[in-house]
Order: C-alpha cells, then structure tokens, then sequence
C-alpha cells in the first residue's frame, strides 16, 4: 500500500470498532478501505452479576494487608528486640506466650514490670490495633450509635485501661 492511510479504533467496554481510512495526499480521507468490529463477551459473572476481577481483586487487596500487617509485625519485633524488650533467643520468646498479655496490659498500668513481658503486651497490642466490627450499622444513624456506644464504653472504663477492664471481664468469666 504506497498511498497513506489511517486506522481509526472506537474502545468499548465489550468490543473494539475499527476503520482503514486511505488518505489524499494533503491527510483528507477519501474512502474506506476496510473495517470491522470485534464483540467480546461481558466480563461478569452471569450468576452474581460481579465483573471477573472483582474476585482477583478482593484476594490481593486481603493478601497485601496480610503482608502489610506481617511487616509492621517484623519491624515492631525487631524494635523491641534492639532495646531490650523481646529476647533473642526463640525458646525464651515461646515461653512468654505462656504469659496472659491482658493480665501484663493491666499489672503494666499500675507497676513496673520485666521488659521481656512488657514486650508481650506490646505484641499483644500490635497484633489487635485498630476496629474491627462483626455487624453491619445502618449508614443513617452509624454516627449516633458509634458516638452512644463509645460513651457507654467510656463510662464502663471508669478510669481504668481498655486491658484492666478486658482482664477484669476475663477474671469473672464474661
């Protein structure tokens, strides 16, 4: 083909149009050579309705916050062990599992104790940071029932740490 020419492609969600333009001399189109489409199928799961990469896409967002937590795991392990809080030995460090770390959380409130232990609750609070609901709120009044129940948990703290108050409850078997 010695003349010029121009292809043209329409994207869509499910197909691809495209056109073969011949071109003057001065770039105007003059007629058309071929053209076509290419339908593909929807991409959905014809069950749920959910698009194909929803799913890969669930499992690696599950999979980099996995390995974002087992990072932040290792650098805070590391830390601890550089100053003296965790023991470098890994039979000493599966000892201190034995250890209940809502009873250190509370005894550490109060008094001093080992670094090693002071260490396990540290772990113990790292690996249980943040919220984690089991139910769903209604999104009109969530903020009336998150602000209500964080007032009522407040009050039931009455001065003491969130680990007293979960050693207490374990101690009388709620």
């Amino acid at each position: 083909m010695n003349k010029p020419y121009r292809l043209g492609l329409d994207l869509g969600t499910n197909s691809i149009g495209w056109a073969l333009l011949e071109l003057s001399l001065d770039g105007k189109p003059t007629s058309i050579l071929r053209m076509g489409s290419r339908i593909f199928s929807d991409g959905r799961n014809p069950k749920s309705g959910q698009t194909l990469a929803e799913a890969r896409t669930s499992i690696r967002g599950q999979r980099t916050r996995r390995d974002r937590a087992n990072r932040r795991r290792d650098a805070l392990v590391q830390t601890l062990r550089r100053v003296g809080f965790l023991p470098g030995d890994p039979a000493v460090a599966r000892n201190l599992a034995c250890h209940d770390p809502y009873e250190l959380r509370a005894k550490a409130a109060v008094e001093p104790i080992e670094p090693f232990l002071l260490g396990r609750a540290l772990m113990h609070l790292a690996k249980r940071r943040g919220f984690q609901s089991n139910r769903l709120t209604p999104a009109k009044d969530a903020e009336g029932n998150t602000k209500e129940a964080m007032k009522r948990l407040h009050e039931l703290l009455a001065g003491q740490t969130l680990g007293q108050f979960l050693h207490a409850q374990i101690q009388q078997g709620l």
